[in-house]
């Protein structure tokens, strides 16, 4: 009773306070005056292709919320004066984009239009945040959007980024991040790393925080990469590549530490190293995208990519990748839109190991197929209440689904039933191994894997420009989880195996106000999350007797179980930023952060008897 009482509190909580909107739009704010610097009052100013737009107060100061990040043209118009157009205006998710104009009277007709100038500085940023456009990945001719976190500062990588589980940020852990996708967040629960990858063509801009973010971000103790996905524009837009590095079929050395001062590879070192170390430069490429409108209020974007790679190791299949992104956005009118938007990710690849050279023969070499599928969709509603208070409701799906096996092997290759049910296979018998502690069919990879994963999400977002200086922010997230685990893993002398099932949810609310002073902009926040593992598990799952004899338990089954708790907390946020020149500036920000940590290590070992000579209990 007391868990259903808190739960309802907690749902009563979220609807009068608010969510988890990952930002996917920003502000576009500034003064008009004439000439002589005197404000001017009733000025249209519209942020062109959107049909978003504002009128100035007496001051002259105006703001427009709920901009989609991109680049944009923002005009200002008076009857009178000469239309001000600022082109190329770069707005950037959750922040405020400055845009003042200054019209002219000597012509009553005409246009007076300007590159808009990048400030050196963004006064309303109290993090470590750096944001990279189209533009600007296409500048850098960036091939995946995994190379721009390659180049940011404070980002390391380490191992196989294929996996898409070895970035690491401040030194944090890699399972320490969030990578969401328009909104929608696309990290593996079970392993905490990256679940999906998007195609760089697809991306209209990609803000990585790296410390000191504000209350609407949550679930993560080291960084965010918030992406946002393009739209289809007012004209047909495409653009296609094929690339191939058929100049380089000699082997490319990648160790340093493996080469003489002259370059070449050092004999000292033993072959294996080198095979180990090395890799061949051949891949294949191609990438497409194609965009615009369908008629005067409904717009595409479409993109993918494919990929093809062959390795120095002895594989059967190469490493095959395709990437495809969509997106049909629909505005009713300039106060309502409608966006439907998906992802789908396809990886397939084989992996080897050099020690299946030295082993026993067998007919095909026994790598391990790595199978990985994912796909992310979501609709957005977008409602403006008045001209500065709008609300945005996302219902998105993240589906993850990963295998790893032999290539062809059957149940008498692994001497397990791998085709019965998971809950059908909840123990591993000594049987399963020959005396050695190695399967019957040397030479193979002893691992047996398979994953599956999908969350629904339901976000509300409410922003309201409370007047000039005052910009107040709530929503909530409820997310619902169902995981499947399947892992075995015979290995010599200590074997193991890990399944389970769980269907736990999460939910999140914030409410923060930014105030934007002369001197300084403040950002008070609070945040409450709160996860529900919905699981039962042992007691104390060493308590049998096989484990200690002195137990009163005969086996694993017959430990109590007790029901795992809810996990909540409360969490202050504070940003202040102080602008001292256009050049320079002081911020500071404080706050407390609560992470889900990653499933596998949450409901390991608690759904079936631990195994191994060192078992790992969740």
């Amino acid at each position: 009773m007391k868990e259903m009482r808190l739960v309802w509190g907690t749902l009563l909580l979220l609807l009068f306070v608010g969510a988890v909107w990952s930002g996917t739009t920003g502000t576009v704010s500034g003064v008009v005056t004439d000439q002589q610097g005197n404000p001017l009052a009733n000025v249209a100013v519209m942020v062109l292709g959107t049909g978003l737009g504002a009128f100035t107060n007496a001051s002259g100061y105006y703001t427009i919320v709920g901009v989609p990040a991109g680049t944009w043209d923002v005009q200002a118009q008076l009857i009178g004066y000469t239309t001000g157009v600022k082109s190329n205006v770069n707005v950037v998710a959750d922040l405020r984009t400055p845009v003042n104009f200054s019209l002219k009277t000597e012509a009553l007709v005409g246009y007076d239009i300007t590159s808009y100038g990048e400030p050196l500085i963004r006064e309303d940023i109290m993090s470590t945040r750096r944001t990279v456009t189209s533009d600007e990945m296409n500048r850098q001719v960036v091939d995946e959007f995994r190379e721009v976190m390659n180049r940011t500062a404070g980002i390391v990588t380490e191992g196989n980024t294929d996996a898409g589980e070895y970035y690491h940020v401040r030194g944090g852990r890699d399972t320490e991040i969030v990578y969401i996708i328009d909104g929608v967040s696309v990290v593996n629960p079970i392993t905490g790393g990256v679940g999906m990858f998007v195609n760089t063509n697809a991306i209209e801009q990609i803000s990585i925080l790296t410390g000191g973010w504000d209350a609407q971000y949550g679930e993560a103790q080291s960084g965010i990469i918030n992406i946002v996905t393009k739209e289809g524009g007012n004209e047909h837009e495409g653009a296609f590549t094929f690339s191939k590095d058929i100049w380089q079929d000699r082997w490319t050395w990648d160790s340093q530490m493996l080469l003489e001062s002259t370059g070449k590879p050092d004999p000292n070192q033993p072959p294996i190293t080198w095979t180990t170390s090395t890799r061949q430069q051949r891949r294949t490429k191609v990438e497409g995208s194609f965009g615009g409108p369908i008629t005067s209020k409904m717009s595409y974007f479409a993109s993918g990519d494919w990929s093809h790679d062959w390795t120095i190791y002895p594989v059967k299949d190469p490493t095959i990748e395709w990437n495809a992104t969509a997106k049909i956005a629909y505005r009713f009118s300039p106060k309502y839109k409608l966006t439907l938007s998906g992802n789908y990710c396809d990886t397939r690849m084989d992996r080897y190991d050099v020690q299946f050279q030295y082993l026993m023969k067998v007919p095909e070499p026994g790598y391990l197929d790595y199978i990985r599928r994912s796909w992310r969709a979501s609709i957005n509603w977008t409602q403006y209440i008045t001209d500065n208070t709008f609300y945005i409701l996302n219902i998105g799906r993240f589906d993850r689904w990963a295998k790893q096996h032999i290539p062809g092997a059957t149940p008498d290759s692994y001497k397990i039933d791998v085709d019965k049910p998971p809950e059908e296979q909840r123990y591993l018998n000594r049987e399963h191994l020959d005396p050695t502690g190695f399967f019957f069919t040397k030479g193979a990879e002893r691992w047996y894997h398979t994953e599956s994963v999908d969350y629904n999400t339901a976000k509300f977002d409410l922003t309201s420009m409370l007047n000039d200086m005052n910009e107040l922010k709530t929503g909530y997230e409820i997310k619902l989880y169902n995981v499947d685990y399947y892992s075995l893993q015979p290995l010599p002398s200590n074997w193991y195996t890990d399944v389970y099932s769980a269907e736990p949810y999460s939910m999140a609310g914030y409410i923060q106000d930014k105030l934007e002073y002369k001197s300084m902009v403040v950002n008070l926040g609070v945040r409450f999350d709160l996860l529900n593992p919905n699981v039962e598990y042992p007691d104390n799952p060493l308590d049998y007797k096989e484990r200690d004899p002195s137990s009163q338990y005969e086996s694993w089954e017959d430990i109590p179980r007790k029901k795992a708790t809810i996990k909540w907390q409360l969490s202050p946020r504070v940003g202040v930023s102080y602008p001292i020149t256009e050049r320079d500036k002081f911020h500071f920000s404080y706050g407390h952060f609560f992470q889900i940590p990653a499933f596998r290590f949450l409901y390991m070992s608690t759904q079936q008897e631990p195994q191994g000579a060192f078992p790992l209990v969740g």
